[in-house]
């Protein structure tokens, strides 16, 4: 019994160790599209490097990831946008070093990039917040840098911090009159387009409203999602900057913008009695801004979010829109001692600085 236990031992082992000695099985037509992949990545033309680069992101094929990376110091822009495309399906790490050197240019790729590997590229994110960026771009980048709480970011959000009071002028005994607008925008689809020999172009695009197929890039309040298309724009809503960081100063703190010590618009009203209860209610409501800043300035420093390294200097910019709603508008409205307007009266309406 036992000799024929140890005779079974024996078989299994020689079964097994030739199968331990094969190869991996190979498909002939993915050993096939690698040749054919490598081989374009290595040419000097343009177009077969543009067709390699497209071709890995098809098939999948991250081996060719530092290929990838190379072309993009290739000076066609065609193969430079093929390289980023592929690499983003493929999910790469490339580094900012190699991705700012295509910045400007190639800005939405290379911010996604940038975007999915967040801990190593925090730096470079955060200097982009004083770049000219798109609407779509901007909400993108301090939507990961507030989620992450990144140091300097609630005085950063502070410094460009707005008010705008709208204050309505009556006569005695009448009630003043009210109204509204709105508005939105565009984000359009750039690149080089279709060019003889080279393969279809793709171009990415940010978007703040989802639709089927897109992809998460900056969660968070207002987040921005992005596609990969061919032709066409996008629109987004409206984005008010400056109300967007009052939201980010929320989500620092971990509350909603209404329990705020400030609000990024106000209306008031004052009923006409004279010159100087006029001037003294247009001081009253930038007072009262300023004082609410000063409150949200320690409420930061006090969570650790800000310093008063950061934050000392940091003044409220206060934009009062006064609105003439007087039977006969006399007398004019006085311009306040030491300061002038910052627009022209028109139809009853001034704005003061």
């Amino acid at each position: 019994m036992a000799f024929r236990s140890l005779g079974c031992v024996v078989l299994v082992i020689l079964v097994w160790l030739p199968m331990r000695a094969q190869p991996p099985i190979v498909s002939p037509t993915d050993d096939l599209e690698q040749r054919v992949v490598a081989g374009l990545l290595a040419s000097p033309d343009p177009a077969q490097q543009a067709w390699g680069a497209h071709l890995a992101g098809n098939y999948g094929q991250s081996k060719f990831v530092p290929d990838l990376r190379r072309l993009l110091e290739a000076t066609h822009p065609d193969v430079q946008l093929q390289a980023l495309d592929s690499l983003i399906r493929l999910n790469a790490d490339v580094p900012s070093d190699d991705l700012m050197l295509l910045w400007p240019a190639h800005r939405t790729p290379v911010l996604i990039l940038l975007a999915r590997a967040f801990k190593e590229n925090q730096e470079v994110l955060g200097s982009l917040t004083k770049q000219d960026l798109d609407p779509t771009e901007w909400v993108a980048v301090y939507n990961l840098l507030v989620s992450n709480k990144v140091s300097g970011v609630a005085a950063d959000l502070l410094a460009d911090l707005k008010v705008h009071i709208t204050v309505t002028i009556y006569d005695a005994g009448v009630g003043p009159g009210i109204g509204c607008g709105g508005g939105g925008g565009v984000s359009k689809c750039g690149g080089p387009g279709f060019r003889p020999g080279f393969p279809p172009l793709y171009c990415y695009v940010l978007a703040d409203r989802a639709q089927p197929g897109d992809v998460v890039l900056a969660p968070g309040r207002h987040p921005i999602y992005y596609r990969r298309q061919q032709t066409g724009s996008v629109n987004y809503n409206m984005i008010d900057r400056n109300v967007y960081r009052f939201d980010y100063l929320a989500d620092l703190l971990m509350t909603q913008p209404e329990s705020l010590p400030l609000r990024p618009q106000d209306s008031r009203t004052l009923a006409w009695t004279g010159a100087d209860e006029y001037l003294a209610g247009l001081e009253a409501a930038r007072q009262e801004a300023n004082a609410g800043f000063q409150s949200l300035v320690r409420m930061l420093k006090e969570r650790d979010l800000a310093t008063s390294r950061e934050t000392d200097g940091l003044k409220l910019a206060v934009e009062l829109t006064v609105i003439d709603q007087r039977a006969n508008q006399q007398p004019p409205l006085p311009t306040e001692p030491n300061r002038r307007s910052a627009a022209t009266t028109l139809a009853g309406t001034a704005t003061l600085g």
